[in-house]
């Protein structure tokens, strides 16, 4: 009988539950399909080609499978869906995979569902089970027996002397037996090993499994792999060693040594679950504080995630659960009892002290919602300050300092004075014509050693700092110094627009610019430059680092200065001669002057400002290929033969120095080998660096020039980081160190240029900034650590303004970028963006600014269809920073962003994600900084997949309340520094173009990203599905953008919110699947982007184009404020018909988190509120419809009336089309 139609002709929908059960009869078939042959048929299968991939093939959950490496899992149709029809799962695309699903079954979609075969297969399956279980549980019984029958005492066995060799002297009278080869048993694997057994029992201690450690007879491991081999039954059968003191937490470890080391040490009760994926079955039970002590595996490993969701299922039964690890390095896979033989019963019982409390947090409903914030101590709010106050304490240092200043070079004078006194005495000794001056006093030599003052300011981004510092800069008496003050920003830009607040002071306002920089003022195109040989100019300073003496002016004693042919009228050498020669002035320039000899002015300077982070610059890396480092060196040809001579044994040595070295550290070992002194290594770094200078002179033309320029750089160009490994060698062997952070092999690194993968000799080392005068630094993110290494006993400044802003962040995802290459989470990252433009634009109406790392936003660009082949990466930089995408302005992580004002009107800024550097990259960065300086620097081995350890980050939470979240973070305070500076702080420098501190109004900061900001009060944690825009909202944002107006047809769906819907087909189904409802209707989720808007209410209409055809009109919505009819005919353009009938309803803001019980906080009692309507049926329907639906509604149940009625106390509200469409009287 062939299948019947519904009223409208089309064939009703595939029957479900038909097709999941006729896969249930075909899961060994699908299975094979997809995944291949399975390795050993059983209860679960496992395919042969990838253990993580597993599927149930017994009992009611068959046919649920698990990809424990993807970290995804489903029924069949969620397989069916990814394997077959490449879906990410079964509902994207539900109609699609169920037809192609019935399709691959065979069934007749157009013959009813004949499921009673289905049924007896399934019985039958059932039977089978049912047999299969029963013979289990017996052979399984039958096991427990033979061992125990063998069993014997543990202690002075074998198997005593095992666990004394861990370390475990200590042994509980339960638990644990010592048994000798077994007689030969089915579901016994070698049972001709001997074995420490570990009983599992069940809550009455009846022995129901366990497992068996194999050794040999003298008590040592047994060679076999794997040798812990379980019996019986072990899941929700833990081993169990009984208190030796009472009231105390049970601890729970995944193994049965890591158990008894604990029991060993605290004497608590203590269990072995035989496996981190047995943590889930264990009865753990909820009226106890309970320490789960896992293994450290990796997070993101099988066991990492099976100990993951055991956290969250116990902590959903209410569970008290605590986690102490144990003090080894993640993804080592040791455990406590390593521990204890490495450091000791009290570094065990340190471990479980510094044990941290788990609570899963809730999502909407209550119901758990897996990784996320939980309740910690509250974090100490910084003490912020009004911005009067901020700007008071500002000056008032700056001042101060400016006396310390002042007095440090008065004191400073004296001596120097002194002191070249002496020298010229002592040199007129040294030429037999005055006598041995006497030495200088000591308090000359006191003053000689005080270090020049440096002064941090410390303050919240927007506080004034830079323009605070030049204000009392103005106000001082720069003649009372002993040179220029010379005022340092991170780019040339940054240094005139700073150099323009000081020309308005009146203050000075020369700025400093390089040869290659572009002729200042108008009538100058880019092109023309400061320095008239400007590509000579950058070949020199590549070649030799010495600019000035090799191509503008060389100065030899006795003889006239050596000068270029353009030196008279050369625009960078004459940039300072309209200043005053002896007159202190304020001057600017670029941070990287910072890094050089002098700023080539040749006058001199008394203090040094310096605006903004610098550390970076100070720190140096060079990759040496192996073979590089090791290649004879050519020796230099000297002034003299027996220089000559010299150069060429020196190179020799230097040679075989380089082998001695390469062979330390291949070996990991000391490079420092060989026997060579610190004069040896100083003399191979002279020899490979050459000399300075050019043999042509200045005034020699640039043809000369440039052929010596080429021949050095064929030279060598590894020479000068070859050179910079022997300065390193150096400094250790000066320090008396025998080896050396800052030196590594690397493997594989990919060579510039052409890509091959060669091994390298790794330097990362520190250039001592410039100490000579005082500085006064002007840093935001200024690090105590970090500034100490740069300034040693630097004075700092805090000051904390509190951010004119309601803060939100996620705290589930870290959206990295490798997760961002997804375009389906790139979809999202755009809905979130219309969404918050949507919300900025019926609210503030400022602006968003959307951020994210550059790579990030290149891609949200390319999907919108920008083609960037052939621009430049400035070209493209700032065509990203100027053109609006989804309605916001876009900018990114890092220097770029500094001190620039361009977004500080912006009165929303959202974030994606944090610039995290890669592991090597960090600690490379610790290595530069801090390596080998007082205490050896505490890192993460660089194995492929590793990572740096979790650790609890804790939020600072605006109503004083504590909340943190697990995330990635280094132990070592010198690299957690780093990473601090590179990662947190770079996403506050981004947000903070905001200038949050100063705005008038309260901005809106959205962080979708966990990774806590330190000092940053956050008002609201949610998960991401909780922010991210339902699929309504991002329709309605979406059309927000196109026109204002969203057809709530299918049609016009896909019309309107084309990103949204990418087919009529894909709104049609969101339409039938809740979509109406989805509009109609406010929801109880807890989206915190659009809604919460006060203003935010659509407006419903019924429209009909001119010329439209059928009766019924369009349903639409006019999403934005104004004439909404104007609207919709600017948009779709003239109308026959516009009938408003409705405002559309928001649901409520998220309710916030109580971390103290970690439910969700109640509000007051609900409320039922009618919003008005802007029509009414009685003034806009023909009285015969009227009383046809008076009618309707009197023959209704009142129950059905009274959804919109409602006990205000106040009259019943006139029935309006909207209330009656929701009480069913009035069809759509």
């Amino acid at each position: 009988m062939a299948h019947r139609k519904n009223k409208n002709g089309a064939q009703p929908p595939i029957d479900a539950a038909w097709v999941k059960e006729a896969l249930q009869d075909q899961a060994e078939n699908l299975f094979r399909q997809v995944w291949g042959e399975p390795t050993k048929p059983g209860k679960s299968w496992r395919p042969c080609e990838s253990s993580a991939r597993s599927m149930v093939m017994q009992g009611p959950r068959r046919g649920f499978w698990t990809d424990h490496k993807a970290g995804t899992g489903g029924d069949l149709l969620d397989l069916f869906a990814i394997e077959i029809c490449g879906l990410n799962r079964a509902r994207d695309d539900f109609p699609t995979v169920l037809a192609e699903a019935a399709r691959w079954c065979g069934l007749n979609p157009d013959a009813p569902p004949d499921l009673s075969i289905l049924e007896t297969r399934r019985a039958e399956r059932d039977a089978a089970l049912g047999a299969q279980d029963k013979a289990d549980k017996a052979h399984k019984t039958e096991t427990v027996q033979v061992v125990l029958n063998a069993a014997q005492r543990v202690t002075e066995s074998p198997a005593a002397a095992y666990l004394s060799a861990r370390g475990v002297t200590a042994l509980p009278d339960f638990g644990l037996a010592y048994a000798p080869p077994l007689t030969r048993t089915p579901g016994i694997a070698k049972p001709d090993r001997a074995a420490l057994v570990v009983w599992a029992t069940d809550d009455t201690g009846k022995m129901m499994g366990g497992q068996r450690v194999l050794i040999l007879p003298d008590g040592k491991p047994a060679p076999e792999d794997p040798r812990k081999l379980s019996f019986g039954a072990i899941g929700g059968y833990p081993a169990r060693f009984p208190a030796q003191v009472q009231g105390g937490p049970l601890c729970i470890a995944e193994g049965p040594e890591t158990a008894l080391s604990i029991w060993q040490a605290t004497g608590f009760e203590t269990w072995a679950v035989f496996g981190a994926g047995q943590f889930e079955t264990a009865p753990v039970p909820t009226d106890r504080k309970v320490i789960l002590c896992p293994d450290q595996d990796a997070p993101d490993s099988p066991a990492g995630k099976a100990f993951a969701k055991a956290l969250v299922h116990h902590s959903g039964r209410g569970a008290e659960l605590w986690v102490a690890r144990a003090p080894e390095p993640e993804g080592s896979k040791r455990d406590l009892n390593d521990t204890l033989q490495r450091a000791g019963r009290k570094a065990v019982l340190r471990a479980l002290e510094g044990g941290q409390r788990f609570t899963a947090p809730r999502g909407k409903a209550g119901r758990y919602t897996g990784a996320g914030a939980f309740e910690a101590e509250p974090v100490q709010m910084p003490d912020f300050v009004s911005p009067e106050t901020a700007r008071a304490m500002i000056r008032e240092a700056v001042k101060s300092f400016l006396v310390k200043v002042g007095n440090w070079h008065g004191q400073r004078a004296d001596a120097d004075a002194a002191q070249r006194a002496w020298e010229k005495a002592f040199e007129r000794f040294e030429v037999g014509k005055a006598d041995k001056p006497e030495e200088l006093p000591p308090e000359v030599l006191d003053v000689l050693q005080i270090p020049a003052p440096v002064l941090v300011i410390r303050a919240t981004p927007g506080t004034g700092k830079s323009r605070i510092a030049r204000e009392v800069l103005a106000e001082f008496d720069l003649s009372s110094l002993p040179g220029d003050v010379v005022f340092t920003t991170p780019t040339l830009n940054l240094a005139e627009e700073a150099a323009g607040h000081a020309r308005e002071l009146g203050a000075g306002d020369h700025v400093t610019r390089g040869r290659n920089a572009a002729l200042p003022g108008p009538g100058h195109n880019s092109r023309e430059k400061l320095c008239a040989r400007p590509e000579l100019a950058d070949r020199v300073a590549k070649t030799t680092g010495h600019v000035q003496a090799n191509l503008c002016e060389r100065r030899e004693e006795g003889k006239a200065p050596v000068r270029c042919p353009f030196y008279e009228g050369c625009n960078y050498v004459s940039q300072w001669q309209h200043l005053p020669d002896k007159t202190p002035v304020l001057r600017f320039e670029a941070s990287q002057y910072l890094t050089l000899p002098g700023d080539g002015s040749k006058r001199e300077t008394a203090l040094r400002v310096i605006d903004e982070s610098v550390w970076q610059l100070f720190t140096r890396q060079a990759d040496i290929p192996l073979d590089a480092w090791t290649r004879p060196r050519r020796p230099r040809a000297g002034a003299t033969p027996e220089e000559t001579a010299q150069a060429a044994g020196t190179a020799q040595d230097a040679t075989k120095a380089a082998s001695a070295v390469l062979s330390g550290l291949q070996d990991g070992n000391s490079p420092l080998v060989g026997g060579y002194t610190a004069t040896d290594y100083a003399a191979f770094r002279e020899a490979e660096r050459g000399s300075n200078f050019l043999q042509v002179m200045p005034d020699a033309p640039e043809e000369q020039i440039a052929r010596e320029l080429k021949e050095l750089e064929g030279f060598d160009p590894y020479a000068t980081k070859r050179a910079a490994v022997w300065a390193i060698l150096q400094d250790c062997a000066e320090r008396g160190l025998n080896t050396s952070e800052r030196l590594r092999i690397v493997r594989d690194i990919p060579a510039h240029g052409t890509g091959e993968k060669r091994d390298v000799i790794r330097a990362n080392w520190f250039k001592e900034p410039p100490r000579d005068v005082p500085a006064l630094l002007l840093d935001a993110d200024a690090d105590p650590v970090i500034t100490e290494r740069l300034f040693p006993g630097a004075e700092i400044v805090q000051v904390d303004l509190r951010p004119n802003a309601k803060v939100v962040q996620i705290t589930d995802k870290t959206f990295s970028k490798t997760s961002l290459k997804s375009p389906t989470l790139r979809k999202e990252v755009a809905e979130m963006v219309r969404a918050e433009v949507y919300r900025d634009r019926l609210s503030t109406g400022g602006g968003v600014l959307a951020i994210a790392s550059r790579e990030v936003v290149r891609w949200m660009f390319e999907d919108q269809g920008h083609d960037f082949t052939e621009k430049t990466n400035g070209e493209i930089s700032d065509f990203m920073r100027k053109t609006p995408l989804h309605g916001a302005h876009w900018l990114w992580f890092g220097p770029g962003s500094l001190g620039l004002n361009t977004w500080q009107d912006h009165t929303t800024a959202i974030v994606f994600g944090r610039e995290e550097l890669p592991l090597y990259a960090l600690q490379d960065y610790a290595r530069g900084l801090f390596g080998d300086t007082k205490n050896p620097l505490q890192l993460v081995p660089e194995t492929p997949g590793a990572n740096l350890p979790e650790v609890t980050l804790p939020y600072v939470m605006s109503n004083g309340s504590g909340a943190a979240v697990q995330g990635r973070a280094a132990q070592d305070p010198r690299v957690r520094s780093v990473q601090l500076q590179t990662r947190e702080l770079r996403t506050r420098q981004a947000f903070e173009r905001l200038r949050l501190a100063n705005a008038p109004q309260c901005k809106r900061l959205v962080i979708a990203c966990k990774v806590p900001v330190p000092g940053l009060p956050v008002d609201q944690l949610v998960s991401w599905k909780e922010l991210a825009p339902t699929r309504a909202e991002a329709a309605i944002a979406e059309a927000a953008q196109r026109g204002g107006v969203l057809r709530l047809t299918s049609a016009g769906l896909a019309a309107d919110a084309p990103e949204t819907f990418a087919t009529e087909k894909a709104a049609a189904q969101w339409l039938d699947r809740g979509g109406r409802a989805e509009i109609y209707t406010p929801h109880t989720g807890n989206s915190n982007s659009i809604r919460g808007v006060g203003v935010l209410n659509p407006v419903q209409a019924q429209i009909r184009l001119k010329g439209q055809r059928g009766p019924k009109p369009t349903p639409a919505l006019i999403v934005l404020p104004g004439d909404p009819q104007a609207q919709a005919e600017a948009y779709l353009g003239p109308l026959s018909m516009f009938e408003i009938i409705g405002s559309a309803k928001q649901a409520p803001d998220p309710v916030p988190v109580d971390y103290e019980t970690n439910t969700r906080a109640r509000g007051s009692p609900k409320r039922l509120v009618i919003l008005p309507e802007a029509e009414r049926l009685n003034s806009s329907l023909p009285a015969d419809h009227l009383r046809m639906i008076a009618a309707k509604a009197a023959a209704r149940p009142r129950s059905k009336i009274g959804k919109f009625r409602h006990d205000t106390g106040q009259p019943p509200p006139v029935p309006t089309f909207q209330g009656l469409q929701r009480a069913e009287v009035m069809g759509f």
